[in-house]
């Protein structure tokens, strides 16, 4: 692409003149600032004030000559604001023109490699993406190398996108004056997330409204399902298993569609270099082997731990006799609340340890790795008592009469030989029988209570926490440098843009994978325990409803505004709801045969389940089979319809038309057509006089 070419196509950060500035849109009015708004990106640096001198240390002093002289080097114009504290600076960058569109150039050269189509308007989300690329990227690839918070850059402590804030203003306002319509973005909401926060973005919410269109159907029939059918019913769990398979083919279909439309295919294999030195692909691969040990063994202890609790939790609610009932069943509660959380923290952090021996090349390798990492750990915290309720509890529960004398005399021995005052704890002696309502009420908290919970930790308790913090007593309490009281003196123009952006600093972050996370897990209960009781799905429609609508609040008011960044698909979630679609096949149709109807039985003589292990895995494994069968040949055909071959065909289709139609208009006689015809009509009169002369010469010689 020719530098002509790369300047005629449409910029949003062009310099403007006065005149230009003058008749800018009211988008820009919004800011206040149509020059200040220009700018890519604002760099908050930690640049702390001696409070007696009113000067800058000598290390802060260092830094910021530092970092703009480092920027002014890449071609960055720069610009610096004062920040509520006085400790802080507010540094905003703009790449200058030139620079930009030579970036342009290297940047479509590397796409091309990959065979990444050019796109034909560079969007705001696009600049930023670039700019930021050209920012962060390693010395050695072009880059400035700036890494906010780490090593040399420790003192910039975050980053935001300017250019885009006046559009996000004029969007949430118009959101906040539709909230009571439903989310549901119209052509023009669609392209302002794309065009302004990138498809990394503009995927989730695709994502989203796909498993919502899913989930609606699935509420309807499962409600019809409870009324006529009950829990467990045969019918709503092949429903609910073909309304899954449907969920999870349609978001590979429109992923493939998104990244086809938007020119977003293979940019995944384009990304900003975390190391300077990359490592061989087999030894990346096999590093990431080397840890299946590290995630089996946190599993298990996971799991040890949450069976522990169960026995716990059991012998306190079912067996224990003895006072305080209410107050002492909530021991196992509170250790499961307490410990996972904090396992789980631990396990994440050793994985982001092992993931700096893993060493990965890129921020999107990093981060798909560390999801899948965490997908193990994260399964077992949410799904582990589901399963433990299901097929060891109900089934095996009742084998636990002829011990209860034995757990009584271990207990009370316990009790004697402790080295602390334990006291006595009466337990039943015979006639136990397991609660037939035990699965039954922890789907209801599962899909009920849990998810209000999820909801209340999402939206409400970080605002309510990131207010706390940032609170100046609190965030001296916490260490925050003492500051020198200032008045801001911002101009007129400038006012409102600087607000937003000070304000947006303080607000916690945008985590599209946590996003993706909830509605997954939510899947994942439904696919695996639907047929627990059907009409979850209408709990879930309801709050599905809510999430997206709280998403779309939290991108455009609630959260730092993310770095626009593109994706051609949400990997590795896809890959997360193929693998719960499959576990969902055997799981779904296990329950369903061993308590259908619902009207599981108590005993203390009997299991519960009402059909033999031999009957029940075999029908669960076919099940599981024709789900895989099914999503196999769903794929293959869409793949086959997104094939590159059949879009080279179309576009070799297309050039031969061209040719044709050149052809057409070039159809000009270039030789005597009679004279041609006529010399060739004569050859056979011709040579046929010469045969026969030929031939009469031959008798005269003879």
């Amino acid at each position: 692409m020719s530098e002509a070419e790369l300047k005629q196509r449409p910029l949003q950060s062009q310099p403007q003149d006065q005149d230009q500035e003058k008749s800018t849109s009211s988008t820009a009015a919004v800011s206040g600032s149509s020059r200040l708004a220009s700018f890519d990106f604002v760099l908050k640096a930690e640049i702390p004030v001696d409070t007696k001198s009113l000067t800058y240390t000598k290390e802060a002093d260092l830094d910021l000559q530092k970092l703009v002289k480092a920027l002014d080097l890449h071609s960055f114009i720069v610009e610096v604001r004062p920040d509520y504290n006085s400790n802080y600076l507010l540094v905003f960058i703009k790449l200058e023109d030139e620079a930009f569109f030579n970036l342009v150039k290297e940047q479509s050269a590397i796409d091309s490699v990959f065979g990444i189509e050019q796109v034909e308007k560079i969007t705001p989300a696009e600049r930023l993406r670039i700019v930021y690329y050209k920012l962060t990227s390693m010395k050695n690839e072009g880059g400035l190398g700036l890494t906010v918070g780490v090593d040399d850059w420790k003192f910039v402590t975050a980053i935001l996108p300017v250019s885009i804030q006046p559009a996000i203003s004029e969007q949430a306002q118009n959101f906040v004056s539709n909230i009571t319509k439903l989310f549901n973005p119209s052509q023009s909401q669609s392209k302002f997330i794309f065009d302004n926060f990138g498809s990394k973005y503009a995927l989730y919410f695709k994502f989203a409204l796909t498993y919502l269109s899913h989930v609606i159907p699935l509420a309807t029939l499962g409600l019809v399902s409870s009324f006529i059918r009950g829990r467990y019913s045969r019918l709503f769990t092949f429903i609910n298993l073909f309304i899954g398979v449907t969920f999870y083919l349609s978001v590979y279909f429109t992923e493939k569609k998104s990244a086809k439309d938007w020119k977003q295919t293979n940019v995944s294999k384009v990304e900003v270099s975390i190391v300077e030195k990359r490592d061989p692909k087999y030894m990346v691969l096999t590093k990431k082997f080397l840890f299946i040990p590290i995630a089996v063994i946190g599993g298990l202890i996971l799991v040890i731990h949450q069976f522990s609790c169960f026995l716990i939790e059991i012998t306190l609610t079912e067996l224990y006799e003895g006072p305080y009932k209410p107050v002492v069943a909530l021991i196992p509660t509170i250790l499961i609340s307490v410990i996972v959380p904090i396992a789980t923290a631990i396990y994440t952090a050793i994985a982001k340890a092992y993931l700096k021996f893993e060493n990965d090349a890129t921020r999107r390798e990093y981060n798909t790795s560390l999801l899948i990492k965490g997908f193990v750990f994260s399964f077992l915290a949410s799904y582990a008592a589901l399963f433990i309720t299901s097929f060891i509890y109900l089934p095996l529960g009742f084998k636990i009469n002829p011990y209860l004398p034995q757990l009584n005399l271990l207990i009370h021995g316990i009790s004697e030989k402790s080295f602390i005052y334990i006291p006595q704890i009466p337990l039943k002696t015979s006639d136990y029988s397991v609660n037939q309502h035990r699965l039954n009420n922890q789907y209801k908290y599962f899909i009920l209570t849990n998810q209000i919970i999820a909801l209340l930790l999402e939206f409400v308790v970080p605002q309510i926490l990131n207010a706390v913090l940032n609170f100046p007593p609190i965030a001296k309490l916490l260490g925050a440098k003492e500051s020198v009281k200032i008045q801001l003196k911002d101009s007129p123009e400038e006012s409102k843009l600087l607000t937003q952006i000070r304000d947006t600093f303080k607000k916690p972050v945008f985590d599209v994978d946590a996003e993706y996370k909830q509605l997954v897990t939510q899947f994942g209960y439904m696919i695996m325990f639907g047929p627990v009781w059907s009409v979850g799905p209408v709990i879930s429609v309801i709050i599905d409803i809510i999430q997206i609508n709280g998403d779309y609040a939290k991108l455009l008011r609630f959260t730092k505004t993310p770095i626009p960044d593109r994706s051609e698909s949400s990997y590795p979630w896809p890959l997360f709801i193929k693998a719960l679609l499959y576990i969902g096949a055997f799981t779904s149709s296990a329950i369903t045969l061993m308590y259908n109807g619902g009207d599981i039985q108590s005993s203390v003589f009997s299991s519960s389940v009402k059909f033999e292990w031999y009957q029940v895995l075999p029908l669960a494994g076919f099940a599981t089979l024709a789900v895989q069968v099914v999503v196999f040949f769903g794929e293959w055909i869409i793949d086959e319809y997104f094939s590159e071959d059949e879009e080279q065909y179309e576009d070799v289709k297309k050039l031969q038309s061209k040719f044709v139609e050149s052809l057409k208009s070039n159809n000009k006689s270039i030789n005597n057509v009679e004279t041609v015809i006529r010399t060739a009509t004569a050859f056979p009169s011709t040579l046929a006089v010469k045969e026969e002369t030929e031939k009469e010469a031959t008798k005269k010689s003879e």
